[in-house]
């Protein structure tokens, strides 16, 4: 019987398993990155000026070294040191796009509202919610001193400074994502209702300006390319949703309209990028909650169908549209995907789509650097309402994905690979890019946050 355990473990996963690993690998990737990798500018517990209460105890993470902002490149490897893990500052390529910077401070601002619930519970779980909240400022602040153009738009910079001397930054590139302003409106206004926010009504002024610039200038929206277009409306249904703003909701209205007729456009052009597909899907579960409504349930079926068609049975993972010998994969690839059908996981053919494209797929492809343990028992997190009663203890199977190794065991950090080949002839995952990169390890863990929970 000891061997039969495990593999009824591994055939028996569900959806809702799948959806606890993720957001429970998400929150701990993250953890590392903008706590112990180092793989930025940082700042210290004492310039954050966290105010001690009877709820904190900020002493905690005294050794840790929180980001001010992230690097674009760093190596896989951990380096174990006095104060704990980090990473290798050589190979850091010490450059910083909005992209992965507002993705972080999102994620940030997400994790805190879920630590919040143990304000009452548990101290040391609650005390990170605070961390991340007062980090998540002092990366606003930074976004703006830093990463602006002469025109005040948030871009690409280069870190130009050396060790010990005043922080200076080169425009690395002058072009910026409309995306990244819709994300970083939606970080701004989602921090100014944080609980333990200052100068909220600063952060709030400043997110209001930039709805007012897409709202003056909404024609030029249409303009869009498609994907560009689906991120935007998340940054939008992210700042509708916590603000209920009546400018923001006629404009998302607009532009979901849009994004639908588009949809249209690029099926009747036989189009075929799962990427946007599985953004719009994302979109319109998002547009509906918001709304609490249903609308567009015709062009969710139509969806649905497009995604099934490109799910291969034979190999248990979505084929992207490709004419090459070898296809590229990102571990957004795969997270969108389960986000975008994952509303759909009670029909039985969609559960297994589900679990294939995570184990065949995220999992087998190697995406993944390490994997932490599950919480320990006597963790809140382990158990249900947070109860601590043994009747209420979550398996491990929600928490740990034993094929990976962990950390510790492997000197790997927790994160999400650039990308990976799959090569079409072999049906073979191959040729990992296994290093750090802030796009498009962060991308995943937000998209798993905010559409997965």
């Amino acid at each position: 019987m000891k061997y039969i355990g495990p593999f009824l473990r591994i055939n028996s996963m569900t959806p809702e398993n799948i959806s606890n690993q993720l957001l429970y690998f998400s929150r701990e990737s993250l953890k590392h990155i903008a706590l112990n990798s180092r793989c930025g500018i940082t700042t210290s517990l004492k310039d954050l000026k966290i105010k001690s209460t009877p709820n904190t105890d900020i002493n905690i993470f005294k050794e840790n070294s929180p980001l001010l902002c992230v690097y674009k490149k760093a190596h896989d490897k951990i380096i174990k040191g006095k104060y704990g893990p980090y990473w290798d500052d050589s190979s850091f390529k010490k450059e910083l796009t909005v992209s992965g910077n507002v993705y972080m401070t999102l994620s940030l601002l997400k994790l805190a509202d879920y630590y919040y619930q143990f304000e009452k519970l548990d101290k040391n779980l609650y005390s990170l919610g605070v961390l991340y909240s007062h980090m998540a400022k002092a990366q606003l602040d930074f976004y703006l001193k830093y990463l602006r153009n002469d025109d005040g738009m948030f871009v690409n910079k280069k870190y130009t400074g050396s060790n010990g001397s005043n922080l200076a930054f080169e425009i690395k590139d002058d072009k910026y994502k409309v995306s990244d302003q819709c994300m970083l409106m939606a970080a701004y206004y989602k921090y100014s209702i944080d609980p333990n926010a200052h100068d909220a009504e600063q952060f709030k002024s400043f997110s209001k300006d930039i709805l007012n610039m897409f709202t003056t200038y909404k024609d030029e929206l249409y303009e869009l390319p498609s994907e560009e277009m689906y991120k935007f409306i998340m940054g939008l249904n992210i700042y509708y949703e916590a603000s209920r703003d009546t400018n923001a909701e006629l404009l998302l209205i607009d532009l979901m309209d849009w994004a639908i007729d588009d949809f249209y456009t690029q099926e009747n052009s036989h189009s075929n990028d799962i990427s946007e597909y599985s953004l719009l899907l994302i979109n319109i579960d998002m547009f509906n909650k918001n709304m609490n409504s249903e609308f567009f349930l015709k062009e969710k079926e139509l969806l649905l169908e497009k995604l099934s068609l490109s799910y291969d049975d034979n190999i248990g993972i979505f084929i992207k549209k490709q004419d090459k010998k070898e296809i590229s994969y990102y571990g957004e690839d795969f997270v969108s995907y389960i986000a975008a059908i994952y509303s759909f996981k009670d029909d039985s053919k969609i559960s297994n789509k589900i679990v294939n494209v995570y184990r065949k797929g995220l999992i087998s492809s190697g995406i993944i650097g390490s994997w932490p343990d599950p919480p320990a028992l006597n963790n809140l997190e382990r158990y249900r309402d947070f109860t601590q009663k043994s009747e209420d203890l979550i398996s491990e199977d929600n928490f740990k994905q034993n094929s990976i190794p962990t950390p510790e065991a492997s000197s790997i950090a927790p994160i999400f690979y650039k990308s990976v080949k799959f090569k079409t002839k072999k049906y073979q995952f191959t040729d990992i890019k296994n290093s750090f990169n802030a796009d498009n390890s962060i991308y995943p863990i937000f998209l798993c946050l905010f559409c997965l929970n």
